[in-house]
């Protein structure tokens, strides 16, 4: 039992990803990643050489803690400053992406530039937001109004490049949490994550350190004993939403069971089928 439980081999067991803990002497731990044993109370990894490909948990999650998988082996991830080419999405180590607008591309911590400075990306911004004109890190621009309503702001889309904000950047579209079937599924959400809130946070800086960088942020807040702050950084991020759709009363429950029974191998949008409607628990 429990949020990893999953049929394996006929029997109801922890279905564990490489770096989890477990338990040699539990016979319903099962780590299903990496070597596939474990290994001094953890779910052990492959090394350096080792060959690895695609894996519905995760592209990277055969390999060990600080390893990602590049041409088919496993790759030790690159430290703060080292040299970086963007080829791949976790060649740096957790907490880190390659910063493509330096001269010489390196590994920039997330979160860390200030405004004005060089940024690929708006992960690496302190304001989570960078200026695609400039490449430089900057505020949100200010939702675009018409007669005192959003204009981009919470429209039905189907696309990321349906929801563009003033600085020409792109917000993403959406699954709405509630649809029947009217107008598309899809809204423009303009919104980004404010890495500066508490919950935020406190659950990113231990991330980093403890988690394995293609587990979900569930598995993340479960091993961590972070479900409390995942939750309050789920409630800050519903704050921001521009969501336009509501979820109906008789739902509520289901949609309760659903995500507490729910296995995904990452953490986006989860999307079910209910009757007419597609249902989207963010």
């Amino acid at each position: 039992a429990g949020p990893f439980s999953r049929c394996l081999q006929r029997i109801c067991r922890r279905a564990l990803l490489t770096h989890q803990a477990c338990s040699v002497s539990d016979e319903n731990d099962l780590c299903i990643t990496g070597q596939r044993v474990c290994f001094r109370g953890r779910c052990a990894g492959l090394v350096s050489g080792s060959p690895c490909g695609a894996n519905v948990e995760g592209t990277d999650i055969d390999c060990n803690l600080g390893w990602y998988c590049f041409l088919g082996v496993c790759t030790p991830q690159l430290p703060v400053g080292h040299s970086c080419t963007g080829i791949h999405s976790n060649e740096c180590l957790n907490g880190y992406r390659c910063n493509l607008a330096m001269s010489i591309p390196r590994c920039v911590q997330e979160y860390s530039l200030a405004m004005g400075e060089a940024s690929s990306t708006g992960s690496l911004c302190m304001t989570n937001h960078v200026d695609p004109t400039s490449q430089e890190c900057a505020t949100l621009p200010a939702i675009e109004m018409e007669n005192g309503r959003a204009t981009v702001s919470g429209r039905d889309c189907l696309k990321d490049s349906e929801c563009p904000r003033l600085d020409a950047s792109l917000g993403q579209c959406l699954c709405k949490q509630w649809w029947e079937g009217d107008g598309l599924p899809g809204y423009c959400e303009l919104s980004v994550l404010q890495p500066w809130r508490p919950a935020f946070k406190r659950f990113w800086e231990a991330a980093v350190v403890y988690c394995h960088h293609n587990w979900s942020q569930e598995r993340c807040a479960a091993e961590m004993g972070f479900n409390e702050v995942l939750t309050a950084l789920r409630r800050d991020s519903a704050a921001l939403s521009s969501d336009p759709s509501q979820i109906k009363s008789c739902a509520t429950q289901l949609l309760t069971l659903w995500h507490a029974a729910a296995r995904r191998p990452q953490v986006s949008q989860g999307l079910i089928s209910l009757g007419l409607a597609l249902v989207l628990y963010l």
